[in-house]
């Protein structure tokens, strides 16, 4: 196959290598990749989901200081 390996398919592929326990030349072969060209798409995709996450808990603890500091400033102005 050419071309880069569509995110679906390989979300497809890493389940079922975890729940199967085979290899990455086992499923290169069943899916007629290249071993290297599957191991590095594998590892992009690993990143990019790694990078999607970092930024999702970094917005989420933005929002929880934002709404952290929105209550202490509500609640000094109701206690003076």
């Amino acid at each position: 196959m050419q071309g880069k390996i569509p995110v679906h398919k390989l979300q497809e592929i890493i389940q079922y290598m975890n729940a199967n326990k085979v290899s990455l030349r086992q499923v290169a072969e069943m899916f007629n990749f290249s071993k290297s060209k599957l191991h590095r798409d594998i590892q992009k995709f690993e990143r990019q989901e790694l990078l999607r996450i970092r930024t999702a808990l970094k917005l989420a603890e933005q929002r929880k200081n934002l709404y952290s500091t929105n209550l202490y400033e509500q609640l000094n102005c109701l206690l003076k």
